[in-house]
């Protein structure tokens, strides 16, 4: 799935920390990986609107490089 980001420009959203902790030793070109806990962001209406607006900070002040080199974030509540 890694690679498929690469190839479409994409970074990369996921709970699986295991797996693409893996990919992105194997896939190191990639333009970034953001991993969000199911604790803070529950599979729920409310956790997934928690969810939505903590990517659209991120997206709006996104960490130095990230969508252009391999980053790698943790993402947090858009409050804090």
């Amino acid at each position: 799935m890694l690679e498929a980001a690469v190839a479409e420009r994409r970074v990369v959203v996921t709970e699986d920390v295991s797996t693409f902790g893996l990919a992105a030793t194997l896939v190191p070109d990639h333009l970034g990986i953001v991993y969000c806990h199911h604790a803070r962001f529950p599979r729920t209406r409310p956790g997934l609107e928690r969810l939505r607006k903590a990517l659209v900070v991120l997206a709006a002040d996104p960490p130095p490089g990230f969508g252009e080199h391999p980053v790698i974030w943790w993402l947090g509540d858009a409050s804090g």
